[in-house]
């Protein structure tokens, strides 16, 4: 009887385990958010708005829609829709405009003009 009972819990504990090694469904919903939001591209007059502070996270600018998503099913989803517009409002976020890059170019070789005259 008591070898039966080892069997037993030990038979549970490795299908247990197995159970709880599987990854969660929004695990996935965040992959799949994560690959959508690469097509994702606020237009030139959102894009302003958006950098004026006149809209946040939720806004719609940040919406998924047909077009921009692989499975449009997932639109019915909140959990799919609120990681895309999270992921969308961080890479938005992160977009410099043309004035940063110039800046960053001249600053670059206001350095490496500097360090030719030292090397001088």
């Amino acid at each position: 009887m008591k070898i039966k009972h080892t069997l037993c819990v030990l038979f549970l504990s490795v299908i247990g385990g197995s159970v709880f090694a599987q990854s969660l469904p929004n695990d996935n919903l965040e992959m799949i958010a994560r690959k959508d939001v690469k097509n994702f591209k606020l237009s030139k007059a959102d894009l302003k708005l958006y950098r004026k502070g006149k809209s946040d996270r939720t806004s719609d600018y940040f919406k998924p829609t047909p077009s921009n998503v692989s499975n449009p099913a997932l639109l019915k989803d909140s959990t799919y829709v609120k990681m895309y517009r999270n992921f969308a409002y961080s890479k938005t976020s992160h977009r410099k405009g043309a004035g940063e890059y110039i800046i960053i170019a001249g600053a670059i070789v206001v350095l490496a003009g500097i360090s030719a005259l030292i090397t001088l």
